[in-house]
């Protein structure tokens, strides 16, 4: 009987260890989680409305990667989720027009305003 009691306790304490153990880890990976940038923005025109329908190309100078494209929504707004590294080029498009391009670091400004003029 003390052989089966210490058994469950052994089996017991092993359980509360890995409880402990794993939520530990969960709790230290969610608060030190690394998120990845992301950059969004709005698009307005010199009379400061919205602008739909723009192209949006991001294209890292960090790495040697392709470039990620979005268009403005009916409000000139734009969000890209996931971007690698931290420094972008950004170019607003009007079909095969360049209308503004910048370089970014998303770090420092996650969230642009950006006036363009020629664009309705």
């Amino acid at each position: 009987m003390k052989a089966c009691a210490l058994i469950l306790r052994t089996r017991l304490a092993s359980r509360v260890a890995i409880a402990i153990i794993v939520s530990g880890l969960t709790a230290g990976s969610i608060s030190n989680a690394h998120v990845p940038p992301a950059l969004s923005g709005t698009v307005l025109n010199t009379d400061n409305a919205g602008v739909a329908g723009l192209d949006i190309r991001v294209t890292p100078i960090e790495r040697d990667m392709d470039p990620v494209y979005t268009t403005t929504d009916n409000t000139g707004a734009f969000r890209f989720m996931i971007l690698q590294g931290h420094i972008h080029v950004l170019d607003v498009i009007n079909g095969h027009n360049l209308l503004h391009r910048e370089v970014v670091d998303i770090q420092k400004r996650p969230r642009l305003v950006i006036k363009v003029a020629g664009a309705q």
